[in-house]
């Protein structure tokens, strides 16, 4: 293999290995060989600089913007072209990102901050504070291992939907599938049904 130029200098040459049938070049070659300046390289054209965020944007593996920013700016991620008000400004839009991120569990099912009990609603929680032993005794319950507990409303929300036909049945006669939704529970669950 010659690789030469217009001018019919040879500057690179290499043989071809007969077991993997790659071409292998001596890269020492192209610092010896007179016209070594000249070399060949995949190039990608980014007319914009929208085209340049979501190249290097996607050559990482789509991550999410925040988290781009967040590297940019500590240091951690130094492309040429790739600045963090770039980013900003033109966020990349890929589905690999939202299809990388479908595994987060909701948020604000199982809080651990609640604002402060009024008093009316103090008269609501259980247990009941013991009553009084007698006029004019007090009595004081301690409170460390007391637990708190707020009820929150319900939606009685539930949805259904029942899928179409489907082409063929399964080996136990489905063909059909019953799709419910609790809003309350956010829970989803499926009916195969034969009819």
């Amino acid at each position: 293999m010659w690789v030469t130029d217009r001018a019919g200098h040879t500057f690179i040459e290499g043989l071809r290995d007969p077991t993997t049938g790659l071409y292998m070049v001596d890269l020492t070659q192209l610092v010896t060989t007179p016209g070594s300046d000249r070399f060949a390289a995949n190039t990608v054209q980014l007319q914009t600089i929208a085209q340049r965020v979501a190249y290097w944007s996607a050559s990482m593996g789509a991550p999410v913007t925040e988290t781009l920013l967040h590297a940019i700016r500590k240091g951690y991620v130094t492309l040429p072209g790739l600045t963090a008000t770039d980013v900003a400004r033109h966020p990349p839009n890929f589905t690999a990102t939202a299809k990388g991120h479908l595994k987060l569990h909701r948020q604000g099912l199982r809080p651990t901050k609640y604002e402060p009990i009024t008093e009316e609603e103090s008269e609501d929680l259980w247990p009941k504070p013991e009553p009084s032993a007698g006029p004019g005794t007090v009595t004081t319950r301690s409170t460390e291992h007391a637990v708190c507990v707020k009820c929150l409303p319900m939606t009685q929300e539930h949805f259904t939907d029942m899928a179409g036909k489907f082409p063929f049945s399964s080996f136990t006669g489905i063909q059909y599938m019953l799709i419910m939704f609790c809003v309350d529970a956010n829970y989803i669950h499926r009916e195969p049904m034969t009819t």
